[in-house]
């Protein structure tokens, strides 16, 4: 059987991504649109630490180096 994979800007050109600070409600925002309008919501806080687990600083220098910063620094 072949794996079919999404195109990523196809996927993209679809989604709504929200920004900001810890804190800032972006998830509640996120997830009153997503039952108003029944969209599909995807928490990055539900998976960031696996994420982070996987990244290597070579590859992904950014997701790596959010592992050493407090929230303040964040």
């Amino acid at each position: 059987m072949k794996i079919i994979k999404p195109d990523l800007r196809q996927l993209l050109s679809q989604a709504y991504i929200f920004g900001g600070s810890p804190c800032s409600g972006k998830s509640t925002i996120a997830e009153r649109l997503s039952d108003k309008f029944e969209f599909q919501h995807y928490k990055v806080d539900d998976h960031a630490e696996a994420h982070s687990k996987r990244c290597k600083p070579e590859r992904h220098p950014v997701m790596f180096g959010y592992q050493k910063m407090s929230w303040d620094e964040i």
